[in-house]
């Protein structure tokens, strides 16, 4: 309980500071604070089952949303249920996508920059599609488990 406290004090001590900091910092943080809190959230999904009755937060039922009939033999449920709208199926994969656009966004967004916005845009799709085709060379090839 102790902890709790310490982490609340340390968080409002942060977001005071963050205030007094310029525009652009506070929307960055504020976006790195949107995708750790998903992060967290997703972890707490995978490993402590914090909505046990959802057929959609709980990861031991949520699983079977992105195929047909809940059953990986018939295939997947729509295109992409398995691939690239996996986030549509599942609160945890719901949550990982709203992290990898949170940072992918604070990392692309420049406040200050004379740049227009759909380069910044569109340099954050090219980000985002450089981290996924990463993961999938990880996850889906080199790490393949079946």
């Amino acid at each position: 309980m102790a902890m709790k406290k310490l982490l609340i004090i340390l968080a409002l001590l942060i977001t005071i500071n963050l205030f007094a900091q310029p525009k652009h910092i506070l929307i960055k943080s504020g976006l790195c604070f949107v995708g750790g809190f998903s992060d967290g959230l997703a972890e707490a999904i995978k490993f402590h089952n914090v909505f046990p009755n959802s057929n959609y937060w709980n990861l031991n039922n949520s699983w079977g949303n992105k195929y047909k009939n809940g059953n990986s033999a018939d295939g997947a449920k729509f295109i992409g249920s398995t691939t690239f709208l996996v986030w549509t199926t599942d609160g945890y994969h719901l949550m990982r996508m709203i992290r990898n656009i949170s940072l992918m966004s604070a990392l692309t967004i420049n406040v200050c920059s004379k740049q227009k916005w759909y380069t910044q845009i569109i340099n954050g799709v090219i980000y985002y599609i450089v981290y996924n085709i990463a993961f999938n060379i990880s996850y889906g090839v080199i790490f393949k488990t079946r």
